[in-house]
């Protein structure tokens, strides 16, 4: 199989300092791709009618139904204030991060009609085996791979929240707090 797919981003950050104790960071990121494809139209994946699992899969030059990648918007923000004097400094921070998903070949390399898998419920007696009988024994069932055709790409939520104070001028410490969240959309 030869699949294709071109990843790209950018990133523009601005940082502002509102008064001498208080700094803002913004910054925007964009991720997307252009899918991913086949370059010879043998992109074979299983797609669904009415929430159903077709029997034989759709085959064509992308595995995706639609690209759910196009525009993958990244806000960040952060912020340090120094309340009390310059040797505290509280952080905080919020980003939204992209997964790319630019391994899907495995599952992708598995479908009908190109490299298909199948599944047997009996083990195989006969040793050696022989080479004229069928490639696919009687009884195997075909075994459907690949993704869900509109997969999203996963995104990842962090935050952070950090209080540091410095204990003496050649020595600072390290972060009091740090809170850190995971979640996909």
């Amino acid at each position: 199989m030869n699949w294709r797919s071109l990843f790209s981003a950018w990133y523009a950050q601005d940082t502002i300092r509102i008064t001498p104790r208080f700094t803002l960071t913004l910054g925007f990121r964009d991720e997307f791709s252009t899918g991913w494809n086949e370059a010879h139209g043998r992109a074979a994946n299983y797609f669904f009618t009415n929430g159903v699992i077709n029997s034989t899969p759709h085959v064509g030059d992308s595995l995706f139904q639609n690209n759910n990648a196009k525009f993958l918007p990244q806000p960040r923000i952060g912020v340090a204030w120094s309340p009390f004097s310059p040797k505290t400094v509280i952080r905080a921070g919020f980003g939204m991060y992209n997964d790319l998903q630019d391994a899907l070949g495995y599952r992708a390399d598995q479908n009908f009609p190109f490299n298909p898998t199948y599944s047997l419920a009996t083990t195989v007696s006969k040793l050696p085996i022989d080479p004229s009988s069928p490639v696919v024994p009687a009884g195997a069932k075909l075994v459907p791979g690949g993704v869900d055709p509109n997969m999203k790409t996963p995104t990842l939520i962090s935050y952070s929240l950090r209080i540091q104070r410095e204990l003496s001028p050649t020595l600072r410490s390290p972060s009091v707090t740090s809170v850190r969240m995971a979640t996909t959309k």
